[in-house]
């Protein structure tokens, strides 16, 4: 399973970015939207999602772990 803040590339299209949000599937087939870096025009590109299979990580989730994020709602 890749780690959210993880840097990945798409083994099929070669996109790379940090994956920034995942969503778990009924069918099976998780996904993982992975949000390129700023072009050299200085322009953020559109987040893409794809298959999360299809992912390799070039470079894991550094520094501490705090922990779960508090969620508020009672």
């Amino acid at each position: 399973m890749i780690e959210l803040g993880s840097e990945v590339r798409d083994k099929v299209t070669g996109l790379t970015g940090i994956a920034i949000c995942r969503s778990k599937w009924l069918t099976g087939c998780d996904t993982i939207m992975v949000q390129p870096k700023v072009d050299k025009d200085g322009k953020v590109p559109e987040s893409r999602t794809i298959d999360e299979p299809t992912l390799e990580v070039i470079k894991g989730v550094e520094g501490p772990d705090f922990g779960p994020i508090p969620r508020g709602g009672g």
